[in-house]
């Protein structure tokens, strides 16, 4: 008898802008991670204040970046946005899910149409007998 299971794909939003690239965290685990960024700016004597109004800033930068060189979503307009941030998609990628994580914590954005996160669920079929 086969075997179907599904698989999560989650898309990460800040103001209607999904992060394309895949994999992505499992909800769990990027919030997890939005949490401890959190503590970590609190140890280093950031208010959750301060540390809310970083990430929204660097949240704009990187959508703005986004819908400006890679609208529609290239590898081409993608690899426009690493080299104008001077960073790589990986690193780009981990702080847009970490920072939307964070802002979903301190309640800064809501998790909606526009902002927060989509789970998609793709079944997969396992063929094994």
């Amino acid at each position: 008898m086969p075997n179907h299971q599904m698989t999560e794909n989650v898309l990460y939003f800040y103001k209607g802008t999904a992060w394309p690239q895949y994999p992505t965290l499992p909800v769990k685990e990027a919030m997890e991670r939005g949490k401890k960024m959190l503590v970590l700016g609190l140890k280093n004597g950031l208010s959750l204040e301060a540390q809310a109004e970083i990430y929204k800033s660097q949240l704009d930068i990187i959508e703005g970046t986004m819908v400006k060189y890679a609208n529609p979503t290239t590898e081409k307009g993608m690899n426009k946005v690493a080299s104008i941030l001077n960073t790589d998609l990986d690193s780009i990628g981990y702080l847009w899910v970490a920072n939307i994580c964070a802002l979903l914590h301190l309640k800064k954005i809501q998790n909606d149409d526009m902002n927060g996160y989509l789970i998609r669920h793709y079944p997969e079929l396992d063929i094994t007998l």
